[in-house]
C-alpha cells in the first residue's frame, strides 16, 4: 500500500477531447444523471482551463489528462489526473465551480510541473499560484474584470473580515474596517 493513496473503481462512463495536444479523458458515475447530461459542458471548461495555461505559462509535456468526478467534497490535481470532488462536475455557471475546476487544473503546472521543495510546509504556494491562475481563468473566460473582482472579494477578502468587528490590543480597542456586503 502507498500512504495516503486513493482508488476508485464503479460503473463510469468515458468522453474524450483535446486541448492543445493533450488529449483529455473525463469519466463520470454512470448512474449520476446530471454528469451525464452535461458531460459535454465539464469538457469543454476543462479543456478551455487547459489551453489558457497553456499560453499563460508553458505547455504541458503530458499525452492525456485523465479527469474523474468523485465521491469526496474537494478536488486534487496530480500529474496527469484530477479529480473532481462534489460539484466539480456541476453543470451550473457557479464561480465557485468554475473556479475549483480551474484550480484543480492548474495543479498541472503548480504543484505538479513546479514542485516545492518542503512539502507540506511550502504547499501554499501551489495552493496559491494555482488560485491565482484560476482566477486569470475566471477572468478570460468571462471578459469582466469587475465580476473577476467581485468574486475575488467575495472569496478572499469578506472571509477574513468575517470575525469581531473589534481587535483589542493591550492598550485599548480598535475598530476593525469591514466590507459592506451587497
Amino acid at each position: 500500500p502507498v500512504d495516503q493513496s486513493t482508488l476508485y473503481y464503479g460503473d463510469y462512463t468515458k468522453s474524450e477531447g483535446v486541448a492543445d495536444s493533450i488529449n483529455v479523458e473525463l469519466y463520470q458515475a454512470r448512474s449520476d444523471v446530471n454528469e451525464q447530461k452535461h458531460a459535454r459542458f465539464i469538457m469543454t471548461e476543462i479543456t478551455n482551463a487547459l489551453k489558457v495555461f497553456n499560453r499563460m505559462f508553458l505547455p504541458l509535456d503530458i499525452k492525456i489528462l485523465r479527469v474523474t468526478s468523485t465521491l469526496t467534497d474537494h478536488g486534487r490535481g496530480f500529474e496527469g489526473l484530477l479529480l473532481l470532488g462534489a460539484g466539480g462536475t456541476g453543470t451550473v455557471s457557479d464561480s465557485d465551480l468554475d473556479i475549483l475546476r480551474a484550480h484543480e487544473v492548474a495543479h498541472q503546472w503548480w504543484g505538479n510541473y513546479v514542485r516545492t521543495k518542503y512539502w507540506p510546509q511550502d504547499r501554499w504556494l501551489s495552493e496559491a499560484f494555482a488560485e491565482y491562475a484560476a482566477m486569470e481563468y475566471y477572468k478570460a473566460r468571462f471578459g469582466d474584470p469587475k465580476k473577476t473582482i467581485q468574486v475575488m472579494t467575495e472569496k478572499w477578502l469578506r472571509p477574513l473580515t468575517a470575525g469581531s468587528l473589534t481587535r483589542e490590543t493591550l492598550a485599548r480597542r480598535i475598530p476593525v474596517r469591514r466590507f459592506d456586503r451587497a
